[in-house]
């Protein structure tokens, strides 16, 4: 086999970082913020996005990590999960100043393996729910990569890298 064939090498580090961002894109969602507009011609109301950020997994139970800034007047909430199930959320709680929030997507409390399932559209996912794993940051020092994994747009996962700083 020859070079064009096989693809590009790899570093260890790159195959590392390949690797952490495929064992954890199923774990960050889409967040779609909706706001309702009165259409001026019918006078009907709409559910209509004004925002989209990204999350991730926390729990089996259906808890959501983001932006506070995602959800800022928001009037309904849907979440996108990587098997492009739609679900509806309720906010939980968060802190403005912070720009953290929770939301919580329902679960299909009756599935012990956690399967998520659509509130608004009325199907299970087919993706049981994949809480991000999550580390220690008393050890971190100065230097060292991290990574944020993101699906701001609801297209496809992004990486971005910095470090500690």
């Amino acid at each position: 086999v020859d070079a064009a064939t096989r693809g590009p090498l790899l570093t260890r580090n790159e195959m590392s970082t390949v690797r952490m961002f495929k064992d954890n894109t199923s774990s960050v969602v889409n967040i779609t913020n909706l706001a309702v507009r009165q259409d001026e011609f019918t006078s009907e109301f709409q559910e209509v996005p004004q925002g989209a950020g990204s999350g991730f997994i926390w729990d089996d139970q259906g808890h959501i990590v983001t932006n506070f800034h995602v959800l800022l007047n928001a009037a309904d909430v849907r979440v996108t999960l990587s098997d492009q199930s739609v679900h509806q959320a309720k906010f939980i709680g968060g802190d403005a100043d912070k720009d953290v929030a929770v939301i919580q997507i329902e679960t299909d409390s009756e599935n012990p393996d956690g399967m998520g399932y659509d509130g608004a559209m009325g199907w299970p996912s087919q993706t049981p729910l994949k809480p991000i794993k999550v580390g220690l940051s008393a050890g971190l020092e100065v230097g060292q990569n991290v990574y944020a994994i993101g699906n701001p747009f609801g297209l496809d996962h992004t990486l971005t890298t910095g470090i500690i700083s």
